[in-house]
């Protein structure tokens, strides 16, 4: 485990949030921990930066990656349906052109971005999902952004879909997506809203709050990060999912009571319906790259 200095401000001053509930041997953690339908409530030691508020993990565990790259997540590819639906009203504000999705896990966006006439390449470092995403296109890359060795100014547009939450140091992966973006080229974010309702409700039960999610962003801290790499913040708003609840309840095994009666539902017909839903609890981040000469 180590002690990192937050990313935004770089400061090393922070007030514990909530203490680690880690057990075992962090090395022999099993990578089905580091799955979102995994449902075990652990999570590292939470702390709130005193001079910036970003909310994070810290101290870090030191071998993430080597698990992400040994994750299979096969409620995700479950509910595929949902997803693909999904993607495909959120395709409405993305432009078209060249585009890169970081962290396309099996390949759902880019099948539909695909579909709907961009130039895509993906970005994955899980093996198994890496093997599902290849087959819709073979520009995927199984290995860490800035050893893919992409051009200056390449992409006109960059997706992480659910991904910066997940990252050891955002500042990295930003900063390569800056050299790698268009002049005009934008960037969207999706990622969990630590300062919605329901996770100041909830609090440490919040369903985001797990072990692989290493930072917890604000509209505040988000946009305060994205200004330090060079990105301008055109609009943050609350983000919508498609879901099916056939397959979302899967999510919802720790709440053992509602996880029983909702599998009275899906088990009839209307397991199969597709509803838009917006907790509140998600934000969706349109971003511009800064371009100076």
């Amino acid at each position: 485990m180590s002690l990192i200095l937050c990313p935004v401000c770089k400061s090393n001053d922070f007030r514990i949030i909530y203490r680690s509930n880690l057990t075992g041997d962090a090395h022999e953690v099993k990578t089905k921990e580091f799955t979102y339908g995994a449902n075990v409530k652990q999570n590292g030691q939470i702390v709130r930066c005193k001079e910036c508020n970003l909310i994070y993990v810290n101290p870090q565990e030191e071998n993430i990656k080597e698990l992400y790259e040994q994750t299979e997540d096969e409620i995700y590819e479950l509910s595929k349906e949902s997803r693909m639906a999904g993607f495909k009203k959120d395709m409405e504000s993305i432009g078209i052109g060249k585009l890169l999705d970081v962290g396309c896990s099996t390949g759902i966006f880019l099948e539909v971005a695909k579909e709907k006439g961009l130039d895509v390449y993906g970005i994955e470092l899980s093996k198994w999902s890496y093997k599902k995403s290849k087959i819709i296109t073979g520009n995927v890359y199984n290995k860490e952004l800035e050893k893919c060795m992409f051009k200056n100014n390449f992409f006109d547009i960059v997706t992480m879909w659910d991904v910066l939450e997940h990252l050891t140091d955002p500042n990295i992966e930003l900063k390569e997506i800056h050299r790698i973006l268009k002049k005009d080229g934008n960037l969207i974010i999706t990622t969990p809203n630590i300062n919605s309702f329901f996770s100041r409700l909830t609090k440490r039960n919040w369903w985001a709050i797990m072990r692989m999610h290493l930072f917890y962003f604000s509209p505040n801290t988000i946009t305060k990060l994205l200004n330090n790499n060079k990105f301008n913040v055109i609009q943050i708003k609350s983000y919508s999912r498609t879901i099916m609840l056939k397959y979302s309840i899967e999510w919802l095994k720790s709440y053992k009571y509602l996880y029983n009666i909702l599998k009275l539902i899906v088990k009839s017909k209307l397991g199969r319906f597709k509803i838009r839903v917006n907790t509140g609890d998600t934000m969706i981040v349109y971003a511009k790259k800064i371009y100076s000469k």
